[in-house]
């Protein structure tokens, strides 16, 4: 059963955001988090669009009052003070709105189900997290938000390692996160490029391929092998262990032999009729088991061939075409080159 009243307050949501009251919107979401924290689909986007909008709005305002006093600085103007009293109260907003959002990510990360939704909120988190380190000036605060975002990126790439598969497209976000941070925070455009291209040498090499079980037919020729190998051995000692005076007994009983010997035409011929009457005497059972042995054969030939298969045939998902044409325009962004002069 839907609530409807929580539905309602998602289709309100919708209009706040196409009138930009990304403030109601916000207030909507903390009450929906606050009834029930597992929001569906839609009410986390309610959620997470009235935050964002709300962070680029004042970015936006932010970033054009940065460079105004960047000229102001560069004139030698002697207002520059009045710009700085513009700017703060704006990266105190931001502030507060990045607090804001991760008390309320914390909740919904508490009660993620699964790690990839849990990897699919971190990512966010870290967004907000990077986005107050680009602003506010360097300190305590600074600090406490400079470590909370490295220890939840390093918690995050090792749950990514142990449960998420390959690829995951919220795992590489968290990675593009950590590029996009050097980059933009710590000003290591060097190190996030070189990130960058190493994040597309990950996604781009095949899995390796596990080892294929051995076949029943296989197995049981080991197991006959071993066993005429111990057969063998048991015989050699039963050997070694007969009393010299019974063969010397034996050899004296022993009659001379007979003068009327087969000739070797004769031999070979008996030799092959019993070869004969093997082949015939073969049980259907084994025949089986043989036709089973070329099959195998058969079918390790084609995983080989469809592991050789080339990469750009590999299957990906709009996900991760998308996520692939955004990292390679940024790595363009940050080395300032053209398209075909960057080597990847």
């Amino acid at each position: 059963m839907i609530n409807n009243s929580r539905q309602n307050e998602v289709s309100m949501a919708s209009l706040y955001y196409r009138c930009e009251k990304f403030s109601e919107i916000i207030k909507i979401a903390k009450a929906l988090i606050k009834e029930d924290p597992l929001l569906s689909q839609e009410e986390m986007n309610v959620f997470i669009q009235g935050y964002k909008c709300k962070l680029n709005k004042i970015r936006g305002v932010l970033v054009k009052l940065l460079q105004i006093e960047k000229r102001e600085i560069e004139r030698g103007s002697t207002h520059v003070h009045l710009m700085r009293e513009l700017i703060t109260p704006k990266i105190f907003e931001l502030s507060e709105l990045c607090d804001d959002f991760n008390t309320q990510i914390d909740i919904l990360i508490s009660k993620a189900k699964n790690f990839d939704n849990m990897a699919y909120l971190s990512r966010f988190k870290l967004d907000f997290l990077r986005y107050k380190c680009q602003f506010i000036e360097k300190g305590e605060e600074y600090q406490k938000t400079y470590d909370l975002f490295f220890e939840t990126l390093n918690k995050m790439e090792n749950i990514g390692k142990e449960f998420l598969g390959k690829n995951n497209i919220n795992e590489l976000y968290i990675k593009l996160c950590k590029c996009v941070f050097y980059y933009e925070v710590l000003n290591k455009s060097k190190e996030a490029i070189e990130m960058g291209k190493n994040l597309l040498r990950e996604i781009f090499t095949p899995p390796e391929p596990e080892p294929a079980p051995k076949p029943v037919v296989e197995k049981l020729e080991e197991k006959k092998e071993e066993e005429l190998k111990t057969n063998s051995e048991e015989e050699k000692k039963s050997e070694k262990k007969e009393d010299p005076k019974k063969k010397q007994s034996g050899k004296k009983r022993n009659p001379s032999k007979p003068k009327d010997e087969k000739s070797e035409k004769d031999k070979t011929k008996d030799k092959d009729s019993k070869n004969n009457e093997s082949r015939e005497d073969t049980s259907p059972a084994e025949k089986t088991l043989s036709e089973k042995k070329t099959e195998n054969n058969f079918s390790s030939k084609d995983e080989t061939k469809d592991l050789n298969t080339p990469i750009e045939k590999m299957a990906m998902s709009p996900e991760l075409k998308q996520f692939i044409f955004i990292l390679r325009t940024n790595i363009i962004l940050w080395s300032g080159k053209h398209e075909s002069d960057v080597k990847l």
